[in-house]
């Protein structure tokens, strides 16, 4: 049998290896710029004394910041994912109370069923089944208002968190500073102990935050 091929579907195919194709090349090109930049880096910072930091000539600061450590470390964090599980603990209870509702109205259906009239029984099930229209709603409703503020929670707190490294950074005069997740795709696989600011960003934060508390008006 002959096989027959649309033609469509072929360039379809085509067009997305040659994204996947630009896609590695993008990722290629990446990589060489970043090995490219800490040659350049690795070979300013030459000569450097490893006690105080500088060179002969200007100091060059590097910094390693471990994102996820300090998102789990920021006292705000917990306050606001404490904040979250209440709104879902209240939203939680009302979905408990109409289920609690749908289930005694399906016993007294199960239960009472023979002893009501036809009318009464059509009324319940209808009841039963608008309830139960409502729980789904009122389920898919709340677990969206809950993705929803965590995203936001989320997104909040990782723009506190790069401003405070961008604040350390041109305060004490750091000329890079590097992702430190080692699961990150961005990560540094290796750095010493020494260059590791994420203590140093956990603790601006915290007392930031500590401050806001005090000082909520302002």
């Amino acid at each position: 049998m002959t096989k027959c091929y649309n033609s469509q579907s072929v360039l379809r195919a085509k067009a997305k290896t040659e994204g996947k194709f630009h896609v590695m090349n993008n990722m290629t090109v990446y990589r060489n710029i970043l090995t490219i930049a800490v040659v350049m880096i690795t070979a300013s910072a030459v000569g450097q004394n490893t006690d105080t930091g500088t060179s002969s000539g200007s100091a060059f600061k590097i910094g390693v910041v471990d994102q996820k450590a300090v998102f789990t470390k920021y006292d705000k964090q917990a306050a606001l994912y404490s904040d979250l599980e209440k709104t879902k603990d209240g939203l939680q209870k009302e979905l408990d109370e109409l289920s609690e509702t749908i289930e005694a109205a399906k016993t007294r259906y199960t239960e009472e069923g023979s002893s009501l009239t036809d009318d009464e029984r059509k009324k319940l099930k209808e009841q039963i089944d608008s309830d139960f229209d409502n729980y789904k709603f009122k389920t898919n409703r709340s677990q969206k208002e809950i993705d929803m503020k965590e995203m936001d929670l989320v997104k909040e707190l990782r723009q506190e968190i790069r401003e405070a490294i961008e604040t350390i950074g041109l305060k004490e005069n750091y000329h890079l500073i590097l992702e430190g997740d080692p699961e990150s795709r961005s990560g540094v696989l290796y750095y010493q102990t020494r260059l590791n600011m994420t203590e140093k960003v956990v603790g601006f934060l915290n007392e930031k935050y500590a401050k806001e508390k005090a000082n909520p008006a302002n």
